[in-house]
């Protein structure tokens, strides 16, 4: 995940962890099995722009800081 925000300059936190292991799985459930190195780089070049596809908004900034309540 953040070598897949890198190749754009994002923020990692932009990548969902949710969206990363469906499609994570999705590629595997496509092509079970032994991977050959030159599939296993494409499934991962396809994983890493279905990622890019999917990416979260930027985080707003909070206005009040985070504090226990009584």
């Amino acid at each position: 995940m953040v070598r897949t925000a890198a190749t754009r300059g994002l923020d990692a936190d932009r990548v969902s962890f949710t969206e990363t292991l469906r499609s994570a799985r999705r590629s595997v459930t496509v092509t079970p099995g032994s991977f050959s190195p030159e599939l296993l780089v494409r499934s991962l070049v396809l994983l890493q722009h279905d990622l890019l596809e999917r990416l979260l908004p930027r985080r707003r900034l909070r206005s009040q800081p985070r504090v226990v309540k009584r």
